[in-house]
């Protein structure tokens, strides 16, 4: 390829680009306008892989990028260096970059593997899933501090690159055994998990296990099996094919998970548990499950509008109604409550809660107390996200509103989004309830939610329909 060097444009480029980051690969030679050194058709370059060629990082410590086919009247003073810029997509949008080993006679230009890994995990995460990169390069003249530009070399390519071996494996998905499912493994109880790699996000969860008296008594026993043993159908022989405590009979609520002899837990206590895991720490966490309550109302006389508790005695929850007949409160086990004698009570034998009164159909907040059997409610005008990841930041009087479907347990908003924290709050007021937390388990006041995404727009949707609430962010 023959090059028409125009050195003051493609200096103030490089420029432009040398101060986008400190990463020490980022580092593209400092430029400054000068007269040419060389010819502009004085180097020339081929690709050592062809286009859509694959790497390997482990297969070897250095790989060949670029060959330089013609190097002429380069002076003698001057080391040549090569920069790589490194893209997830075509158009070369947001490159990393890296400067690339330069052979003493000036005939090949590579990369170190674990140089190239660095940036194929800051790019992609821990995954081993190879992945396809776009590469393109550049050559400069450099003397001391002084770089001057050569211009681009070879030509812009994709690569397919496998990144050296996580240190640790981590399967797709994860099953309860035990008590649970009487040892069966096909019968194996399925943790859930977000559709981030699991490398990612090594965290994987089960909601709402519970733990009857009679099993309680004899001991409610439990294990880790990987999708791999899972998927086998039985049990399989070898390290990391069953995890548990290193102790048989543990019944600590936390602690770490071992794949080499690993043993059973156990919990010796009745109730509703939630169990948390995380396979890169190999660590686990038990504890009990917030109970639940419906509020059925002309929207849905059935399980619909969701209250939770973290101590099965004090209930609360965003719920849709229509009051047109007034609503009741039902338990997670089927137990109807309804109207007290007096304002603001309860019974398991009243008619409809305030019937008759209520004017408005919308949101509402409410809360139960169980021991007292009593309940408030708080009709909630608007719903809407905050934070410094939406378009006006934590002002609460320009909170983003949301829009509800029919019976208020959907709430959506196409929004502008930048890297940042956000919540959900109601009335635009913090003295209102507000949920934060963990998008898989949105709890009141619970903390900042983190969108580490690109600046782009997107779909949130916010699902009040059922325990935990959650929401997603979706690029459009």
């Amino acid at each position: 390829m023959k090059l028409k060097l125009n050195i003051a444009l493609f200096a103030a480029f490089a420029l432009g680009l040398a101060a986008c980051s400190d990463d020490v690969y980022r580092g593209i030679p400092q430029v400054t306008p000068q007269e040419p050194v060389m010819p502009a058709d004085g180097i020339e370059a081929t690709d050592v892989l062809p286009d859509g060629g694959a790497i390997d990082l482990s297969s070897a410590e250095t790989f060949s990028m670029v060959n330089i086919t013609k190097l002429e009247d380069f002076p003698a003073t001057d080391d040549l260096s090569v920069v790589m810029r490194v893209s997830e997509s075509a158009d070369m949008s947001n490159p990393e970059a890296m400067v690339l080993n330069v052979a003493d006679d000036n005939k090949t230009a590579s990369v170190a593997s674990v140089k190239l890994n660095e940036v194929f995990r800051k790019m992609f995460g821990k995954s081993p899933k190879a992945r396809t990169i776009y590469v393109d390069y550049t050559a400069y003249a450099v003397n001391g501090t002084s770089s001057v530009l050569l211009g681009a070399i070879g030509a812009k390519q994709s690569l397919v690159v496998t990144p050296l071996p996580a240190d640790f494996v981590i399967e797709d998905n994860y099953y309860l055994v035990g008590t649970a499912c009487d040892w069966k493994i096909p019968q194996a109880i399925a943790f859930t998990h977000s559709d981030k790699s699991p490398y990612d996000d090594p965290v994987f969860k089960l909601i709402n296990i519970e733990v009857t008296a009679e099993q309680a008594a004899a001991g409610w026993w439990w294990k880790i099996i990987p999708a791999s043993t899972f998927e086998a159908g039985d049990w399989v022989p070898g390290d990391n094919t069953q995890y548990g405590p290193a102790t048989n009979g543990d019944e600590a609520m936390e602690g770490k998970l071992v794949g080499v002899d690993a043993q059973a837990g156990v919990i010796k206590v009745a109730g509703h548990y939630d169990i948390t895991i995380n396979m890169e720490d190999l660590t686990y966490t038990i504890s009990k499950t917030p109970a639940v309550m419906y509020v059925p109302n002309q929207f849905g006389w059935n399980e619909h509008g969701i209250l939770y508790s973290t101590d099965y005695e004090n209930f609360q929850g965003l719920a849709g109604i229509d009051p047109i007949y007034g609503f009741k409160f039902m338990t997670g086990d089927g137990q109807w409550i309804g109207a007290g004698k007096t304002e603001g009570t309860l019974s398991t034998s009243g008619g409809n809660i305030l019937e008759g009164v209520l004017t408005k159909v919308g949101l509402y907040y409410l809360t139960v107390n169980m021991p007292d059997m009593t309940f408030t409610q708080e009709y909630i005008s608007s719903l809407a996200l905050i934070g410094s990841a939406t378009p006006n930041g934590w002002s609460e009087a320009d909170a983003v509103e949301m829009t509800p479907n029919e019976d208020y347990e959907i709430w959506t908003l196409d929004v502008h989004l930048v890297p940042g924290s956000f919540k959900f709050m109601t009335d635009h007021s913090w003295a209102k309830p507000n949920l934060g937390g963990d998008v898989n388990n949105l709890t009141f006041g619970g903390g900042d939610l983190n969108f580490e995404g690109e600046e782009g727009d997107y779909t949130i949707t916010l699902d009040l329909s059922k325990y935990p609430y959650s929401c997603t962010v979706v690029k459009k």
